[in-house]
């Protein structure tokens, strides 16, 4: 095994267990529990079914990287229960239980601050009705494709983390596809103008 298979492994194990520890403690917002609620964006697992706020566009299995189990934008889940920086959830037409953690943005948001973003009141896949083909078509795909908007591009691919993209203000943001790979996006009168894959910074 690799130095950097070595140091994927790594990352996924500390992400299963902080998922564990996570979910303990006291929740952030036990009135979540119970309540119905629509996705705000594609959202990528692991064959797990679980995914953090690193939200990586690929999850190392035994056959390499590869796509997991995603759920669309604009899904609306259930919320079964909430842990110090976590939750677990329910689609609505699903036994399947999904667990999304909060751990890499935590100085930047508290819980419910991501969390308020991930969960929506309203379909987002309604402001879509009158994006050009090709962009919806990417974003079914959960693609990012010159041309997005910012609202669009978070629909596509979800939060990028705020760990590396503090402010989505700003003009660059950072997803990760993987742990070691970076997509960095670049934006120019509110939209997407370039994207570029590269290492992932240390």
């Amino acid at each position: 095994m690799s130095t950097l298979d070595r140091r994927l492994m790594t990352l996924l194990t500390l992400v299963v267990i902080s998922g564990c520890s996570a979910m303990k403690g006291t929740p952030f917002d036990p009135s979540l529990v119970g309540r119905d609620y629509f996705l705000c964006c594609n959202i990528a697992f692991s064959t797990e079914f679980a995914a953090s706020d690193a939200n990586y566009g690929r999850y190392r299995s035994s056959e390499g990287y590869g796509v997991g189990p995603r759920l669309a934008a604009g899904t609306r889940v259930h919320v079964t229960k909430v842990g110090s920086s976590a939750i677990t959830f329910q689609p609505a037409d699903s036994q399947t239980t999904y667990m999304l953690i909060f751990r890499y943005g935590q100085k930047q948001l508290s819980p419910g601050q991501y969390f308020h973003n991930i969960l929506r009141d309203t379909n987002p896949m309604e402001t879509l009705a009158n994006a050009p083909r090709s962009i919806a078509d990417a974003i079914h795909e959960s693609k990012l494709v010159q041309g997005m908007t910012k609202e669009q591009a978070l629909i596509a691919r979800g939060y990028p983390p705020a760990h590396r993209t503090p402010s989505l203000d700003g003009n660059e943001w950072m997803y990760f596809d993987t742990p070691g790979f970076v997509d960095r996006v670049v934006f120019a009168d509110g939209t997407i103008q370039s994207i570029t894959r590269g290492p992932a910074p240390e």
